[in-house]
């Protein structure tokens, strides 16, 4: 009847993203970051991939990208985005179980890889959306881009250099200073 039901919810503080984390889910958009610092954006709204798919193309594109002194290869940083709901019709989703999956790997050697889900990797941690470091800002497609300049369109402040966005526009920071010296004139 409705009267009598209760519901009980908490939030997982989700600071270090593990595959157990994201595990059978799906995302349309992921990033990677290779050891030699290429690095790759791929998906769409009409894509839907296991978080494994993604990692395993990641894995394919970063393969024999190593550091510079090649004592590293492969993927430094990965980045999913935007969870979305697995068609379980299609053959992308797969049940096994976790017994099923170390028989697969065998022995094998992992280098850990930094995960970031809905965050941007950057220096080996996931900052949120919107953070702002050596002049570029986490966007919400999961990776750090250049800050706008000048006249721009920018819908945040933390889009601009300026770190102001006034009516769907950057402002320089020149303007910025003379508009405040004004205004000190006039009340100072």
């Amino acid at each position: 009847d409705g009267d009598d039901d209760y519901a009980e919810f908490k939030c997982i503080l989700e600071l270090k993203v593990t595959e157990e984390i994201i595990g059978g889910k799906g995302f349309r958009y992921a990033y990677w970051q290779c050891y030699d610092k290429e690095e790759e954006k791929q998906g769409g709204e009409a894509s839907c991939k296991l978080s494994r798919t993604w990692k395993k193309y990641a894995t394919e594109f970063c393969q024999e990208k190593c550091n510079e002194d090649n004592s590293k290869c492969g993927v430094t940083s990965f980045s999913i985005i935007e969870e979305c709901y697995l068609d379980l019709g299609e053959k992308e989703v797969v049940f096994a179980s976790s017994i099923e999956e170390e028989k697969k790997q065998g022995k094998k050697i992992i280098e850990e890889i930094l995960i970031c889900k809905d965050s941007c990797p950057f220096d080996g941690k996931c900052y949120p959306f919107g953070h702002r470091k050596s002049e570029k800002f986490c966007s919400d497609t999961g990776f750090f881009i250049e800050q706008l300049k000048g006249d721009a369109v920018c819908e945040n402040n933390f889009e601009c250099s300026s770190n102001l966005c006034v009516d769907s526009q950057c402002i320089s920071q020149g303007l910025f200073k003379k508009i405040m010296n004004w205004l000190s004139k006039l009340f100072g």
